[in-house]
């Protein structure tokens, strides 16, 4: 039992005692570095997203104006012709 104490607490010495603990703090600023760069970029996204919406939103509502005044359009123009040719059917 001894012996395996022994060589226990020397193993564990040489892994403790081999480890650089400087690089720990290192280790966690570049983790908290990368953590920071994705929540920025997150946050960035999520605002290209809304700009995005909002010129589709915005397409949208012009396409529907372009289409119903084409359609407003086409139907005085129907008006028009069809006027024209009963007239010239009863002249």
């Amino acid at each position: 039992m001894f012996v395996f104490q022994h060589l226990l607490s020397v193993w564990l010495r040489n892994i403790f005692l081999g480890c650089d603990f400087r690089l720990f703090p290192k280790r966690s600023d570049a983790i908290q570095a990368d953590i920071d760069a994705g929540n920025l970029a997150r946050k960035e996204g999520e605002s290209f997203k809304e700009q995005y919406e909002t010129q589709m939103a915005n397409a949208r509502s012009d396409a529907h104006e372009i289409l119903e005044s084409a359609k407003r359009s086409a139907s005085a123009e129907k008006k028009i012709f069809l006027h024209r040719h009963v007239k010239k059917r009863i002249a």
